[in-house]
Order: structure tokens, then C-alpha cells, then sequence
């Protein structure tokens, strides 16, 4: 789709139109309706962070802070002790599905009052942070599980997408990015072995049915707040359709207003000006 809007120049109507989006939008709407509704997962409060962190650091030391997953990424002379053992740490938690302890973790290491040595990671007009230690910590935990190559895009489409947009994302949105990161990465570990998660069926849709909801949206935007007709005399008539053809083109501004929102909203999505 970036292709596709690159290649139109910024002719977003003949984008809107064109019939390579216009199915690539139906394939995906169809296939997040078809999808179970996951549970809500949120950030642990800072409060909740320092106190698990707190008491994990007083356990032993896991036996995956040694492997090569970890000792691949951490550095001697760059990282601190702590973040070895967080690392090792954060694999058990995602190993046996404790999310909120994962989300402590990587949250802990990403707070301004946290003083812990980080080495530069990343590129270079974001190397700040903990941040680009987890995202190499996750890579290397996918690579040597031998995760399937769709966990392997995920992975490599959030780094490219986090290179990107990082100056222009708030800390609110990076966080979202790295909380969808994370959900993947634990559902990669439990769900393996699950043969079937990435054969899916393919959508068979023609043009005229794709173009149906887009008809259904035009006419609910340019009939909004239309009276109904009741019958009444000539001249009330006369002046009721008179109101009416406003209300119609107040409608039409309204929905040509909604279009051009949501064209900024594509351009600023695909990092487009």
C-alpha cells in the first residue's frame, strides 16, 4: 500500500479508489472480524513495575540469563548486571505465560528514574533506553527457537516501523508498539507448535461486493439529519425540499470532511507528507 501511494503521488482519491487497496482493506477487515477477541492487556502502573522488579531481582538468577539468547545481546562493558538478569527473567515470564511480570520488566528499565547502564543500541537518532536491548533480545530468542518466518516479519516490520515514526510517535504510542511487540513474542513461545496459526484460507471477494460497504457509508454520510417526508402541503413542501438540499450539502461538506481526516490520518500512518 505505501508502494501504491508513493506511485499515486499523493492523488489520494485515485488511492481511495484504487482496486488493489480497496481489496487489500476487505481482505483485512474480514480477517480481524473473523479473529477471537483478546483479552484487554495493559501497562502495570509504575507502582506495580518497581515492586515486582524489586522482588524478582532478590530470586536466583535464572540458568536462560547464561544462554546464548542473552549473552548474544548483553554486553560486559556497556550493560549492567541487572539487565543479564532481567533478560533471563523476562524469558521465564513469557516461557510460562506471565504477562504483567514481562510487562514490569521491560517497562522498569524505561523509566526516567531508573538508573541502570544501557549500551547505545539501535539507530542513531534513538539509541536512548532499554528499549532497542529488548527489541535484540527478542530477536534473538526467535532465532534460536526457530520461530516460524511470520513471527520473524512481526518482529522485523516493529523494528522497521519503530525506526521510522520514533521521532514522530509520543512516548504514549512507542509504548503501545512495544506492548503489541511483546504480546506477539509470548504468543510466538506458547504457540510453537500450532501448525494450523499460519495456513489461513484466502478471501474470494469481486468488486461490487468489496464496493458495497463504501456505497452504504456514502449514503449514511450524505443523509445525515434529512427529514422525512410527511406528506405536507405544497408550500411547505417547496420549503422542506429547500432545507432538505442544504441539509444535503451541509452532509456532503461533513462527509468530505470525514475523507480528508482520514487522509491525513493514512498520510501520517505511512509517513507521508
Amino acid at each position: 500500500m505505501v508502494d501504491t501511494a508513493k506511485r499515486l503521488a499523493g492523488d489520494w482519491t485515485a488511492f481511495r479508489n484504487d482496486e488493489s487497496v480497496r481489496k487489500t482493506v476487505m481482505d483485512i477487515t474480514i480477517r480481524l472480524l473473523d479473529y477471537n477477541r483478546q483479552a484487554i492487556i495493559t501497562w502495570p502502573s509504575k507502582e506495580v513495575a518497581l515492586y515486582d522488579v524489586s522482588t524478582t531481582l532478590e530470586k536466583v538468577s535464572p540458568s536462560t540469563a547464561d544462554s546464548s539468547v542473552v549473552t548474544s545481546v548483553w554486553s560486559r562493558n556497556h550493560d549492567s548486571m541487572e539487565l543479564r538478569q532481567l533478560a533471563g527473567h523476562w524469558i521465564e515470564a513469557l516461557q510460562r505465560g506471565d504477562i504483567r511480570i514481562a510487562l514490569s520488566i521491560v517497562l522498569w528499565t524505561m523509566l526516567p528514574t531508573t538508573k541502570i547502564k544501557c549500551g547505545p543500541r539501535g539507530p542513531p537518532h534513538s539509541r536512548t533506553g532499554a528499549m532497542w536491548y529488548w527489541f535484540s533480545i527478542g530477536s534473538s530468542l526467535l532465532k534460536s527457537m526457530g520461530a516460524h518466518p511470520g513471527w520473524l516479519t512481526m518482529h522485523d516490520v516493529t523494528i522497521e516501523a519503530m525506526t521510522e515514526h520514533y521521532k514522530r510517535w509520543s512516548s504514549t504510542e512507542r509504548l503501545k508498539i512495544i506492548l503489541f511487540w511483546i504480546i506477539q513474542i509470548k504468543a510466538a513461545m506458547i504457540r510453537r507448535n500450532d501448525t494450523t496459526l499460519w495456513s489461513i484460507k484466502p478471501v474470494q471477494m469481486t468488486i461490487e461486493e468489496i464496493d458495497l460497504p463504501y456505497k452504504e457509508i456514502a449514503v449514511e454520510f450524505s443523509n445525515q439529519g434529512v427529514p422525512v417526508d410527511q406528506g405536507a402541503p405544497i408550500k411547505q413542501k417547496t420549503e422542506a425540499k429547500s432545507t432538505k438540499v442544504k441539509k444535503e450539502d451541509a452532509g456532503e461538506a461533513k462527509m468530505l470532511e470525514k475523507i480528508k481526516e482520514g487522509d491525513s490520518q493514512i498520510m501520517a500512518l505511512l509517513g507521508l507528507t
